[in-house]
C-alpha cells in the first residue's frame, strides 16, 4: 500500500516516529488527522459559542439602554 509507505516515510521525517512499522503507521496518521481535525472542530465550536454569548450581551445592554431612565 503505497500510501501507508509514504505516510511512513513522511512521519520518519517530520513526526515523533522514528523506528516505523507498516502495521501502526497508517492507525498512527489517521489518529493524528482526526485528533487535528476534532481539535479545530472545538476551537471553532467554542468559538461561535463565545462569540453567541458577547452578541446576546450586546443585544440584552443595547436592549437595556433604549429603556428610557425613570427620574423621581
Amino acid at each position: 500500500i503505497p500510501l501507508v509507505v509514504s505516510c511512513c516515510r513522511y512521519l520518519q521525517e517530520w513526526g515523533p516516529i522514528f523506528i516505523c512499522r507498516l502495521d501502526n503507521c497508517f492507525e498512527y496518521f489517521c489518529t493524528k488527522t482526526i485528533l487535528a481535525v476534532l481539535h479545530i472542530l472545538v476551537r471553532l465550536t467554542l468559538f461561535f459559542l463565545i462569540a453567541e454569548n458577547w452578541g446576546a450581551e450586546f443585544r440584552f445592554n443595547s436592549a437595556l439602554a433604549a429603556i428610557p431612565a425613570h427620574h423621581p
